[in-house]
């Protein structure tokens, strides 16, 4: 008899937690661990583990009760939950097809919209029923790197990877699986994880699909997963593997995202730019360290501009840039602010070169909506960046009398969106056309200030990295167009 699918419970997977189930699991993959690095991939942030979020879920579902056993699991990740998202879990229930096992479904949602779909059946059992954990491998506070493989070097993988097992830690995470499930299952489940993070696809994978089938018997030595890749597809980047110990068998889908953008070089970029085209310029670029922000800056620098990149938590990926223009002979040095932060002490006006030029770049992670009207959400984040962030930074400017009535150029990216609008950037694109408004009336209260907005195509970031068609210098090219008389 099928019963109606409820809520019964919510969780919240904060980044101290994500780093405690690294622990647990043996996943350390970036993405999950590493927000300024991760905040270079598709995502823009740190997302929780797939299986984190799966096994809260099972936790929420098992509370309160004594002794079970999985004898199936079959999870599809449809979307992904960043850290610090609210996570509504919903379950209904089915009697099952043989005497003893239930059969349940699962969803794991945000704001409505589903993330996971779980699959599972259980059967109560009593404690002298259960398997002997036989577990010796501890967890480890050290972060292995997670190989960086390709599609090719997936073909034929096989190996195993050791089951990693703290009970207290494993406990303070998921109290009822701890005293509900038993250990080599939680164990087993918490492999997949690892070899999905850690090995293939590894570095950049996205978990698609799990699906185990558990011995109902108890096992002997589980030590092990063992993992053997059977099918890669190119067209979808996507790779099939087996995985099997004496706990369990199944399968794992899952998929090669594409890897962070390295935008072109210093020494390609000057191949478009006439030596002096920004000579005299003092060049402030917002943003600087990475994306289209590091492309103007590596413009600018090869046109003989004197340029300063700021960066709000990328210091490295700032030194690397301005490294590269260096190395090229231009001028280049870095600043750390965040422009969300307008009470941030910096020493921006302390270069004793007046600074002609902004040239604002930071940015949030641009996301496509499916809200049917509005995300009030997704606009309020485009609206720090693009608005108040903006606010923070003139005011400062506008606070010194060195800029407050000198001549001063802004560079405010805009979006050819506003002239032919994209499904799904509304939010977007709404936020956009009022930073170019926000431009004209503080270009009337500062009539010295000129304001720049140009309407800038798709280009090549970290973002749309994914996207085909789009070259890596054609991003140079169009910013170049762009600043035609600025």
């Amino acid at each position: 008899m099928k019963q109606s699918k409820e809520q019964i419970g919510s969780c919240v997977i904060t980044p101290a937690e994500s780093a405690t189930f690294a622990r647990v699991s043996g996943d350390f993959n970036p993405l999950h661990i590493d927000p300024v690095l991760a905040r270079r991939y598709q995502f823009g942030s740190t997302l929780i583990h797939g299986i984190n979020g799966t096994l809260r879920a099972l936790d929420t579902f098992f509370a309160g009760r004594e002794h079970a056993a999985l004898k199936s699991l079959q999870v599809t990740f449809s979307k992904p939950a960043r850290q610090g998202d609210e996570l509504a879990l919903f379950a209904e229930q089915l009697s099952g097809a043989e005497s003893g096992s239930t059969d349940v479904h699962m969803e794991v949602h945000r704001s409505g919209k589903k993330l996971q779909s779980i699959e599972f059946s259980f059967s109560d059992i009593a404690a002298a029923n259960l398997p002997a954990p036989q577990l010796p491998a501890p967890v480890t506070d050290q972060a292995p790197e997670p190989a960086d493989i390709g599609l090719q070097q997936a073909e034929g993988l096989a190996g195993s990877t050791t089951m990693k097992w703290d009970p207290a830690c494993f406990r303070a995470l998921f109290p009822n699986l701890a005293k509900t499930l038993p250990e080599p299952q939680c164990a087993t489940i918490l492999a997949s994880t690892k070899i999905v993070g850690m090995i293939c696809p590894g570095l950049n994978s996205v978990y698609a699909r799990l699906h185990l089938t558990f011995a109902t018997e108890a096992v002997d030595q589980a030590t092990e997963l063992r993992y053997r890749v059977t099918s890669v597809d190119a067209r979808f980047s996507r790779v099939l593997m087996e995985v099997s110990n004496p706990v369990a068998s199944g399968t794992i889908e899952a998929f090669f995202r594409p890897p962070p953008v390295s935008q072109a070089s210093a020494s390609d970029i000057a191949t478009l730019v006439d030596d002096d085209r920004f000579r005299g310029q003092t060049a402030l670029v917002i943003g600087g360290s990475r994306g289209l922000g590091e492309v103007t800056a590596k413009v600018l620098a090869a046109g003989g501009a004197n340029t300063i990149i700021t960066y709000a938590s990328g210091h490295a990926d700032a030194t690397k840039v301005a490294a590269d223009i260096l190395a090229n002979g231009g001028v280049c040095n870095t600043l750390k602010l965040d422009v969300l932060d307008g009470s941030d002490p910096h020493p921006l006006f302390d270069n004793p070169d007046r600074i002609t030029h902004i040239y604002y770049m930071a940015s949030p992670l641009i996301e496509k909506s499916d809200a049917r009207i509005w995300d009030a959400q997704l606009f309020g984040k485009y609206t720090d960046f693009y608005l108040n962030g903006l606010a923070n930074l003139l005011a400062r400017f506008a606070g010194n009398p060195q800029y407050r009535d000198a001549q001063l150029s802004i560079y405010l990216p805009s979006t050819a969106f506003l002239d032919q609008p994209e499904k799904g950037f509304f939010e977007y694109s709404v936020c956009k056309a009022a930073t170019e408004s926000f431009a004209l009336q503080i270009q009337s209260r500062y009539p010295r200030w000129r304001f720049f907005t140009p309407r800038l195509p798709r280009m090549l970031t970290d973002q749309t990295s994914g996207i085909a068609g789009l070259d890596i210098l054609d991003s140079a090219r169009h910013i170049l167009a762009s600043l035609e008389g600025h």
